[in-house]
């Protein structure tokens, strides 16, 4: 018995297989909206890694300052318009890179301090992110009568070190060294930074800001709260109180 025959093949098209038009525009569309959706996360992941550079950097400033005070009976570098405390902690600290942060870096360059004409003084004409405390209320007579008179803090009198803060990031257009309490304009509303780090280039109260406290802590605070219920840039406690400030006097 003679095998069945196989059919026959069909004959090849000559029509090649292609995307049509409204597959592309289907594929596009949905590539649009994975990009919609993944590039705030990938903004959000970029801005996390510069908070916690920053967040390095002051570390490295609490450390340096930790070891001044070792080497200098417990004393906070002084508050002084000649020898700022970026050249006081130098030789400390070595690096001027970590004076900047990089969220602050990605607005443009920070204005450098055009006082600083010496060249041992190029640390304070670095590019800085950041504001030491002044502790304006603890030396007020002092103040008073001379208010460029130097000064310095001792550790052992700040009560609360966990809730005082010495180091601050500033806002990006100041070229302040100290947070002065009682300077015009109030450096708190116009110079310190409260909202640096959000999910946007620009600084937005649904953000927040890095602070080192005294006892050599270092957190993120969300906006206003460094100043608000109570100011932690004020030593004694009446003062934390008097000086506490409504949030809605704070600049984004």
């Amino acid at each position: 018995m003679s095998p069945k025959p196989l059919p026959p093949r069909p004959a090849p098209s000559n029509r090649e297989t292609a995307f049509t038009l409204i597959e592309l525009l289907v594929v596009i569309a949905i590539i649009a909206i994975l990009a919609a959706l993944l590039l705030p996360a990938l903004s959000r992941a970029k801005e996390g890694a510069n908070r916690v550079k920053c967040l390095n950097n002051l570390k490295e400033l609490q450390l340096a300052v930790q070891l001044y005070m070792d080497q200098n009976r417990g004393l906070f570098p002084p508050r002084s318009d000649v020898v700022r405390w970026p050249t006081e902690l130098l030789e400390i600290y070595r690096n001027t890179n970590l004076l900047a942060c990089p969220t602050d870096l990605k607005r443009g360059v920070p204005p450098a301090n055009l006082g600083a004409t010496s060249p041992k003084y190029f640390a304070d004409n670095s590019l800085r992110s950041y504001m030491m405390n002044g502790w304006n209320d603890y030396f007020p007579a002092a103040i008073a009568s001379n208010p460029r008179q130097e000064f310095s803090m001792k550790e052992t009198s700040i009560v609360k070190p966990s809730e005082t803060v010495v180091w601050g990031e500033k806002r990006h257009d100041a070229q302040d060294y100290w947070m002065d309490l009682f300077d015009t304009g109030d450096n708190l509303t116009d110079k310190i930074q409260h909202g640096t780090h959000s999910n946007y280039l620009t600084p937005t109260r649904s953000g927040g800001a890095n602070f080192g406290c005294a006892d050599g802590s270092v957190r993120f605070l969300k906006f206003g709260r460094s100043v608000n219920p109570l100011n932690w840039w004020c030593v004694r406690d009446p003062d934390r109180l008097k000086y506490a400030l409504p949030l809605a006097s704070l600049q984004p």
